[in-house]
């Protein structure tokens, strides 16, 4: 089983002419895959089984990811903007409906239940964090707890498929790696904040300002340059960088206890890797820093 060959088969999907040409498509959920790959029951009916449930997960979270890219604003808009958005939820809706026609055709019954019992979960999960957000009921952390069970319910709608022994270190390692995905992200959207920017800093100084503040902070929230000010008072920019190389120090910790076979390690180290390049430039990590194995950790060591 293999990471390109599950990115081959998506590609089929998402190149598309009209898709290509008019919208722009989230990038795919790798790491996320690799670990259904590799966490996955050998002892599956075949390898076949378990590509087509990690393909059918990956078509799902990009289409759900599509419909995310598209903001519905107060102001017009033009035709032609109009018209990329409702392409782009048409593409979103056109990829995440495959899962459907592909486990029927393997005969996969029950695999369609799980997936769309997945697929219920996360929006019913968008839609409450929607809601506490238009209610002003949401702390920082809060907030990102509700983008990890977001971000992660549809990779566990197979967990049954995972052997017992092994499913504590599989949510580990998933919800630790996609929750430093999920802060990177926030931290590149302080650098290119907007007049729709709604995200953690937001919530994280709704806590933090005192009662006296709290009036003058919130009526500054739909506006970038004094937000930033707010921001760049508390230090949330240095705040949330140190918080993911916390979490990305908890997720070497837990792989460093598990004592995990190699194919683990290959995949978690370079995402973390390149998780703290982009938010340093500069930090590098090398496995034997953990387990001495110097030419293991040469491997893992990469700069991007």
């Amino acid at each position: 089983m293999n990471i390109n060959r599950v990115q081959q088969l998506a590609s089929q999907y998402s190149n598309y002419d009209m898709i290509q040409q008019h919208t722009k498509l989230p990038s795919f959920p790798g790491y996320q895959i690799q670990l259904m790959l590799l966490f996955l029951r050998n002892d599956l009916r075949s390898s076949k089984r378990s590509e087509l449930y990690s393909l059918v997960t990956s078509l799902v979270q990009i289409g759900l990811d599509t419909h995310d890219l598209v903001r519905v604003k107060d102001r017009e808009i033009g035709i032609q903007q109009m018209r990329e958005q409702q392409l782009q939820v048409l593409a979103g809706d056109y990829l995440s409906g495959r899962y459907y026609e592909l486990l029927s055709q393997a005969e996969e019954i029950e695999a369609i239940g799980q997936l769309s019992d997945a697929i219920c979960d996360v929006n019913m999960l968008k839609m409450n964090l929607y809601m506490r957000k238009l209610q002003r009921d949401l702390s920082g952390e809060q907030y990102l707890q509700q983008l990890l069970a977001i971000r992660t319910r549809l990779f566990l709608a197979f967990e049954a498929e995972i052997e017992d022994v092994q499913r504590p270190l599989w949510r580990s390692l998933l919800e630790n790696g996609t929750m430093i995905e999920i802060m990177l992200h926030e931290w590149h959207k302080l650098g290119e904040m907007n007049e729709d920017y709604d995200g953690w800093a937001i919530w994280e100084l709704y806590g933090m300002v005192d009662a006296g503040e709290r009036a003058s902070y919130m009526s500054t929230m739909d506006k970038p340059q004094q937000l930033h000010e707010w921001i760049d008072r508390y230090g949330l920019r240095k705040q949330l960088q140190a918080m993911i190389e916390q979490a990305a120090d908890q997720l070497l910790s837990r792989l460093d206890d598990a004592d995990t076979d190699p194919h683990i390690s290959g995949t978690v180290l370079p995402h973390v890797q390149q998780l703290r390049d982009r938010v340093s430039g500069s930090y590098t990590y090398s496995r034997g820093d953990i387990d001495g194995s110097e030419s293991q950790g040469e491997a893992c060591t990469r700069s991007i």
